[in-house]
């Protein structure tokens, strides 16, 4: 409950057994959570199971996977910012490490459709750049750079739905390196044993999370647009 500045939001995770909520960031409307999935065994209490039960539900889901629907509406629609109102600047986003390069969205799950290639749900960081621009991770090969890619040499833009805030199932299908074919919202369908339900996106042909607490629109355009990242502390510790 005490008031944090954002920049001790990092240690703080880091130290606690816990997930932690943050409910009063300093300088900030949002509140900011972090640490659902940091741990197997917080892993498997968002499958509401114990221990390596959670192998079995995630091989059952990838088997038997549950196609997500669309709905009218949801919860993620109950404001809508446009144009001029939207502002990055507004949201509690922290810098994870002291050499860091700014502020991350580390866990926001990314959603894209090609007309080809199908649809792609996954985890990409993503640093803040202005009141309206991210940069997002795609150098390394995966099923977004490979719909970039294709979309880009065709001179079209990819429309992207970013879901931040969204549910731990959705967030743990979404970092399943599928092969191409598979839809990782289906395969959080089938975590879930139930499908997942999208909305319709605002101002893209993207459908997006309907109980995400946000959903940022936006696309990745054409040509390439290459800024300096870095750092950014990965697992290898690089």
């Amino acid at each position: 409950e005490d008031e944090i500045d954002a920049r001790y939001v990092s240690p703080l995770v880091a130290r606690s057994p816990h997930a932690v909520l943050f409910r009063n960031v300093r300088g900030y409307r949002y509140p900011l959570v972090s640490g659902l999935l940091s741990d197997r065994r917080r892993l498997a209490l968002c499958l509401g199971m114990e221990g390596a039960q959670t192998v079995n539900r995630l091989r059952q889901a990838i088997d038997r996977p549950i196609p997500p629907v669309v709905v009218p509406t949801g919860p993620v629609k109950e404001v809508v910012l446009r144009g001029d109102e939207v502002d990055l600047a507004a949201l509690p986003i922290p810098v994870m490490a002291d050499l860091d390069g700014g502020p991350f969205i580390a866990s926001a799950v990314t959603i894209a459709s090609h007309p080809d290639l199908g649809r792609n749900a996954g985890i990409y960081r993503m640093m803040y750049r202005n009141r309206n621009t991210l940069g997002i991770d795609i150098v390394t090969p995966n099923n977004l750079r490979a719909m970039y890619e294709d979309t880009s040499a065709r001179g079209e833009s990819l429309p992207v739905s970013i879901a931040v805030g969204a549910a731990p199932i959705e967030m743990l299908a979404a970092t399943f390196k599928a092969p191409m074919e598979v839809d990782e919202l289906g395969v959080a369908g089938g975590l879930r044993e139930e499908a997942v339900e999208l909305v319709p996106g605002e101002t893209i042909p993207v459908d997006g999370l309907a109980n995400a607490e946000m959903i940022l629109e936006g696309e990745l355009l054409p040509g390439g647009h290459v800024h300096p990242e870095g750092q950014y502390g990965e697992f290898s510790r690089l």
